[in-house]
């Protein structure tokens, strides 16, 4: 299964940003590993990182960590993939969902397809 990054943005309602799209393109093209974005704050950084890994999670065994400072740091992009499979109608394929910000434990597991 593989779910176009085109039709999950579409399904989620998400305009990328020019410099959003970009990164988009450069890792999905195969030739680039790792991409930074910069910007102001509040300039989109979080969301495009949560959005990013959506379509990834969504596939066969793919993983993603969330590496930040603090957990209440590393919360907001957690919260932004929640909130996106909770309106996509995905959360009901999750076998866990774990949303202990202080603990520390956020997880999404969709254990059917060992994402």
């Amino acid at each position: 299964m593989r779910i176009s990054r085109e039709a999950w943005y579409q399904r989620i309602g998400y305009t990328p940003r020019v410099w959003q799209k970009m990164l988009d393109d450069a890792l999905d093209s195969g030739q680039h590993r790792i991409a930074a974005g910069f910007s102001f704050p509040r300039g989109g950084k979080s969301l495009w990182a949560a959005r990013y890994v959506e379509p990834l999670l969504l596939q066969p065994d793919h993983h993603c960590w969330i590496v930040a400072p603090t957990y209440k740091l590393g919360s907001k992009e957690f919260f932004y993939i929640l909130r996106d499979f909770q309106n996509a109608g995905w959360l009901k394929w999750a076998t866990s969902i774990h949303q202990d910000v202080r603990g520390g434990n956020m997880k999404i597991e969709f254990g059917k397809w060992g994402s």
